[in-house]
């Protein structure tokens, strides 16, 4: 089962996506980041059961909340940190946090 957690891991090496800005209060609804990950990932060959995201991500460069993707029974954690926001669009990448 570690091959799974490897591979989720890796996939998300690199992966950079975007959300939209919603609203007044300049978030990216929590539901459009689980669904922008799994997206994600999903192009990258993993099947993934589902992404949890405690929040709606903040619309401003640098801001960071922890999401947890499982795949095959597997949980794993992805650091979501905005790296650009341009019109209504928030550019966020997606990082495997390294598990202890």
């Amino acid at each position: 089962m570690k091959n799974v957690t490897r591979k989720i891991s890796a996939a998300a090496a690199a992966l950079l996506t975007v959300g939209l800005v919603a609203g007044c209060g300049g978030k990216v609804p929590k539901d459009d980041v689980q669904t922008q990950i799994s997206s994600a990932l999903s192009k990258q060959g993993v099947k993934v059961d589902k992404v949890e995201c405690p929040e709606d991500l903040k619309g401003e460069v640098d801001a960071q909340m922890t999401c947890t993707a499982t795949a095959d029974g597997k949980k794993q954690d992805y650091k979501v940190t905005v790296t650009k926001v341009e019109d209504s669009k928030a550019y966020f990448s997606v990082l495997p946090v390294e598990s202890k």
